[in-house]
C-alpha cells in the first residue's frame, strides 16, 4: 500500500477496490479531433496575430511577441500535460469514501453517503471511465479528461479543502466492478 495512501485512510477505513489510468494515446479516438483542432488553431490564431503584429508599422514591444508565443506554447503543451497528470493518477474506493491521488500527490473524495449517481462513460477512451457525482455529468462527454484532472469541489463551502461533489476515474480496466461497489449508495439516494 502507498505510504501516503496509508496516512490518508481513516481509522477502520479499508480498501475494497483499486485502480489507475490504463495506458492511453495523446491522440485516441474522439480526442484526435480535439488536439489537433486545439494545436492548428493556436498556430492560426497566434501566428496571425502575430504577422498582423508585425506587419503594423508601429515600433514592435518584445512583450507582446513573447506573449503571443507563451499563449501558443500554453495551448499546444496543455493536452500533453493533461496526458501526463493523468497518468500519474490513482484511485480507491474503500468502505467510507471514494477517495482520489492526484499526480502531485494531492488527494480528493466524496465519502460513500455522498455518491448521488455514477456512469460508465465508453466510446470516448479505450478504456472505460467512471463518472462520479451528479456534479459533473453534465459536463462528462465535453470535458472528459479535463474533469478527470480537475475534480469538482464546492467552491461556496469554506473549508471544503479535499472533499469533492464529483469526480472521474479516467480509462480503468474494472470500471464495471468498482460501478457496482458505488450502485447501492445510488440506490438509496434513488429511493
Amino acid at each position: 500500500m502507498d505510504k501516503r495512501l496509508k496516512e490518508y485512510l481513516k481509522d477502520g477505513e479499508c480498501i475494497r477496490w483499486q485502480g489507475s489510468p490504463e495506458r492511453f494515446e495523446l491522440l485516441e479516438r474522439s480526442y484526435r479531433i480535439r488536439v489537433l483542432g486545439q494545436w492548428i488553431l493556436s498556430v492560426l490564431i497566434c501566428g496571425g496575430t502575430l504577422a498582423i503584429y508585425l506587419a503594423m508599422d508601429t515600433e514592435k514591444n518584445t512583450g507582446v511577441i513573447a506573449l503571443l508565443a507563451l499563449v501558443a506554447l500554453v495551448l499546444i503543451a496543455s493536452p500533453l500535460v493533461e496526458q501526463r497528470n493523468l497518468r500519474g493518477q490513482h484511485y480507491w474506493i474503500t468502505n467510507q469514501r471514494v477517495i482520489l491521488m492526484c499526480r502531485d500527490h494531492s488527494f480528493f473524495y466524496i465519502p460513500l453517503q455522498n455518491v448521488d449517481v455514477c456512469k460508465v462513460v465508453k466510446n470516448q477512451t479505450e478504456w472505460p471511465c467512471l463518472a462520479i457525482g451528479s456534479a459533473i455529468l453534465e459536463d462528462v462527454d465535453k470535458q472528459l479528461r479535463w474533469r478527470a484532472c480537475h475534480p469538482k469541489v464546492e467552491t461556496e463551502v469554506k473549508n471544503a479543502g479535499d472533499c469533492a461533489v464529483g469526480m472521474i476515474f479516467y480509462g480503468i480496466k474494472n470500471a464495471d466492478a468498482a460501478m457496482q461497489l458505488l450502485q447501492p449508495y445510488t440506490q438509496q439516494k434513488a429511493a
